[in-house]
């Protein structure tokens, strides 16, 4: 499977996102002499090729800000530790964040420390359940089961994925991942922010100071949320397919 890479331009100050696509079908306009090539073999798992698709966009954003093809040295001088948030350390200000979810990646730039999350929406009502009853707030539990109750399950179905992927996003920019428990913040979707709990004190009893985080929901393909936790907040962008599969 051949996938083309088409190059863009990171705006100053805006946020980008590239998405990869391995469900797509190329566009007959696509130039391939404004692209770069990849192979990948299509007869991996779904898994695999999302991961391949991940370091490929891990790639083509360290080629947009540096405004160079990088070299292979310096693709390799990615950190990568179970648990921690991915990083160039030769490029302390390249801030982006890779996700990946039923064969779609995504990988999300900016001037500012971001986490991104996508993922599939859900048609399990009974699994939703089981984790908003282990991981959400009663406030949030009660929005989805309002939505169940009224007969709105793909609506409960969606609202879940909206909840999950600003979760997911924000645990990503802090570099926690699940170590960081879900009690310690809260999603807030109409106000578009994660308030997070932070203690300034070894003791556990002490108090709490409130920090906030911005949460940027980005259009996504059909099917699938896609939320942009980021330290400052971001402008509004689409999503720029660069994938397209041949």
């Amino acid at each position: 499977m051949e996938t083309m890479i088409r190059h863009s331009v990171l705006p100053a100050g805006n946020l980008r996102i590239l998405l990869a696509d391995s469900h797509s079908v190329p566009s007959p306009s696509t130039s391939r002499s404004a692209c770069t090539t990849l192979q990948i073999d299509s007869a991996r798992s779904t898994v695999q090729i999302e991961s391949a698709l991940s370091r490929a966009l891990t790639a083509a954003a360290l080629e947009i800000y540096l405004g160079r093809k990088p070299s292979s040295e310096e693709l390799s001088g990615e950190i990568r530790i179970p648990g921690e948030k991915p990083c160039f350390p030769a490029h302390p200000d390249f801030y982006y964040n890779i996700s990946h979810s039923g064969g779609i990646a995504v990988c999300g730039l900016s001037d500012h420390p971001i986490g991104i999350d996508i993922q599939k929406v859900t048609k399990n009502t009974k699994q939703i359940l089981r984790i908003t009853k282990r991981f959400f707030s009663a406030e949030e539990q009660e929005s989805l089961q309002a939505l169940l109750d009224t007969n709105e399950p793909a609506a409960m179905c969606r609202l879940f994925c909206r909840y999950w992927t600003a979760r997911e996003s924000y645990i990503k920019l802090i570099g926690r991942g699940l170590a960081e428990p879900f009690a310690n913040f809260r999603p807030d979707l109409d106000a578009g922010v994660i308030h997070a709990l932070r203690s300034h004190c070894t003791d556990s009893t002490g108090p709490l100071s409130e920090d906030t985080f911005y949460l940027t929901e980005c259009p996504a393909p059909e099917g699938f949320c896609l939320t942009v936790c980021s330290t400052v907040p971001l402008p509004t962008c689409t999503p720029d397919e660069i994938f397209d599969h041949s």
